[in-house]
């Protein structure tokens, strides 16, 4: 018996649906459930940047840093070791039915120095992103880190920020950590 195909429709995530007996197959493009996420860190660093899609297997994965593609990176996460140069990274996802491009995301520096009221952090990269990225600023009281505190959430106006933490008092020692926020 020869099985009869018909197309029924294209959806509109670019997936394309089609009848075969009384079975319906569903060919379906990628589509991110969650993007990566801006880091901030301080530099020589190893980062890792990470994305969760769904779609018809197989998928493919193309990094991108400041829109160039990274030869050899087609993981669903990135790694970046000695991490020293701020830059945008992106991934864009395919398979034989469609494609889906991350967000934009920045890894940007901070240091830690002395202010006259308080710990120094200067934040320096690149921030320019829509939609803006929320970044919370947390300390954690030693190593290795079990508990992080928020000291505050900010959205960075530049490419140079800083940030005094006035609640430090006489802690012996104190760790920092920059994370972006989902905006979802």
């Amino acid at each position: 018996m020869k099985t009869k195909a018909f197309i029924i429709g294209l959806l509109a995530c670019g997936s394309l649906a089609w009848l075969s007996d009384t079975r319906v197959f569903a060919q379906v493009g990628p589509t991110i459930v969650a993007h990566p996420r801006g880091l901030i860190v301080t530099p020589g660093s190893t980062v890792s940047f990470t994305v969760e899609a769904t779609g018809d297997p197989p998928l493919r994965y193309r990094w991108r840093r400041g829109g160039v593609t990274l030869p050899g990176q087609t993981n669903a996460t990135l790694v970046v070791t000695n991490a020293t140069n701020s830059a945008v990274y992106s991934v864009i996802i395919t398979n034989l039915y469609g494609t889906a491009a991350s967000l934009r995301v920045p890894l940007s520096f901070f240091s830690v120095g002395r202010a006259t009221n308080g710990i120094a952090l200067d934040i320096n990269g690149v921030f320019a992103q829509y939609p803006p990225l929320i970044y919370q600023i947390q300390y954690a009281i030693s190593l290795p880190v079990t508990n992080w505190v928020a000291l505050t959430n900010l959205e960075l106006p530049s490419t140079l920020y800083r940030y005094v933490d006035t609640t430090v008092t006489n802690a012996p020692q104190r760790v920092y950590r920059a994370i972006s926020l989902p905006w979802w």
